[in-house]
């Protein structure tokens, strides 16, 4: 029975079912992170099965940016395998620009590229205590 239900759920057709989560929801109950490691993905798709589910949407990055800009505590920040792209990276990164405790940014393994690297550039030269990105 609980696969009848999860094979609807790609039928609905309403581009929110291809977000995930909101981090904001428990980034404002969480005051003194520290680290945050996220890989965007689905598990257990099943016959759902549609490359678009593991997409690292617009909405994700916008909500992921406001979400990592309010956590003032937190010092490293890893985004890998997301296959995030220059737009959405820049996102993220002007969204960090003036965060006063960053000392980590891992976008590894993501399809980012020169713009994404000038808004890295960016960011180094206003974050003095940057030590990876």
């Amino acid at each position: 029975q609980e696969d009848e239900v999860s094979d609807q759920g790609s039928d609905t057709g309403t581009d929110d079912s291809l977000d995930h989560f909101d981090f904001g929801l428990i980034i404002n109950k969480l005051p003194n992170l520290a680290e945050l490691s996220i890989t965007y993905g689905v598990r257990n798709c099943g016959m759902n099965f549609e490359w678009s589910l593991f997409e690292f949407t617009q909405k994700d990055c916008s909500l992921l940016a406001k979400a990592v800009k309010s956590c003032t505590h937190l010092q490293i920040l890893r985004l890998q395998r997301c296959q995030i792209e220059d737009e959405k990276a820049r996102l993220i990164i002007s969204h960090l620009l003036d965060h006063p405790g960053l000392r980590v940014l891992d976008l590894s393994h993501n399809r980012i590229g020169d713009k994404t690297g000038r808004a890295v550039g960016k960011l180094l030269s206003v974050n003095k205590i940057l030590e990876e990105s």
